[in-house]
């Protein structure tokens, strides 16, 4: 959750290392500085191992944590989240053949009002969870 406020306070985070995918983990820093990717790494990593998951577990954790976090950020930066545009996808949907579109009338409105703080926190319990599933 601090990481997410981190990025939504500083959005160039996010959308750089999403298009720097090779500076997600390491930053480039002067000597003396400190590498804020390569301590968060490190310090996710020990909150994992004191879980007591193994060392394939731990990296694929990190890998899954930061593969949600960083799109999470850049769909609230760019205003992606179906509430943002509630009215929009209400008329898209409004008056569609019932039959044919079935699925996407069943979960319309319940839809257009997901906001970024409930898929957040979704993911995030999802993501927590299935860590804890893995050997």
């Amino acid at each position: 959750r601090a990481t997410m406020a981190s990025m939504l306070r500083y959005p160039g985070i996010a959308q750089y290392i999403g298009r720097h995918n090779r500076f997600r983990m390491f930053q480039k820093v002067d000597p003396g500085e400190v590498d804020y990717g390569l301590e968060f790494f490190n310090q996710f990593a020990c909150v994992l191992m004191q879980g007591g998951l193994s060392r394939k577990a731990v990296a694929t954790g990190y890998h899954l944590l930061m593969r949600f976090l960083v799109p999470s950020a850049n769909s609230e930066i760019g205003r992606m989240e179906p509430a943002r545009h509630e009215q929009f996808i209400k008329g898209r949907l409004a008056g569609l053949d019932r039959k044919q579109y079935r699925g996407a009338l069943y979960v319309a409105r319940e839809f257009a009002q997901l906001d970024s703080q409930q898929t957040f926190e979704a993911g995030l319990s999802m993501l927590v969870d299935g860590i804890a599933q893995l050997k």
